[in-house]
């Protein structure tokens, strides 16, 4: 189950980095 925690943390982490790009723009 530690694999679907990555998983989640992964689209979490992509979510947050789209996030703080469109704030720098």
């Amino acid at each position: 189950k530690s694999e679907e925690v990555n998983e989640v943390m992964a689209e979490v982490v992509k979510t947050l980095q789209d996030k703080f790009k469109a704030i720098v723009r």
